[in-house]
């Protein structure tokens, strides 16, 4: 839904990202770039959403065209999904997408995901129901298929000095 509006006014941009920013140090939605390392390239956006209550966290992604089925967002959603959990502390991380986005099927799946079905949800910024299909991760899901094998993200706090990961 944040981008039925695009392209977005310089102005209107600018407004978002400053949104982004308040809401992240806020503590209330994480939204993140996802670049490439070697160059910095801005690539799509992920982040970790708590609109979905107490303990649940939610993921969504968007790369660019020409960066799609390089495996990118899929080593986004598995960094991601180890820090919600064993990180942050979620008890759970869920997918939503829309069932004619086969692409964003596609990660959930490769990622070892469990599928709780199609439910009818009212999507951020969208004023009627649509039919959504629902991904599951939970800790048990970190001890099984690509999850478990790999390796956790490095994490550092805002000055760069490097964070352990809890036991």
């Amino acid at each position: 839904p944040w981008a039925r509006d695009e392209p977005l006014s310089a102005e209107d941009r600018a407004g978002l990202l400053a949104m982004f920013m308040r809401e992240f140090d806020e503590g209330v939605d994480f939204v993140m770039g996802i670049f490439l390392k070697e160059t910095g390239e801005y690539m799509g956006g992920t982040g970790l959403h708590t609109r979905l209550g107490e303990g649940i966290l939610e993921t969504g992604y968007w790369i660019a065209a020409d960066r799609q089925r390089n495996g990118y967002v899929t080593e986004a959603v598995t960094a991601l999904t180890q820090i919600a959990i064993d990180f942050a502390g979620a008890e759970r991380i869920e997918i939503h997408h829309l069932p004619r986005n086969l692409h964003s099927r596609a990660i959930p799946e490769r990622c070892g995901y469990t599928y709780e079905g199609r439910h009818e949800t009212l999507m951020p910024g969208v004023e009627e129901l649509e039919a959504t299909d629902i991904w599951v991760a939970t800790s048990d899901n970190l001890r099984e298929g690509l999850l478990a094998s790999t390796s956790r993200p490095l994490l550092f706090d805002a000055t760069g000095a490097p964070l352990a990961w809890p036991a």
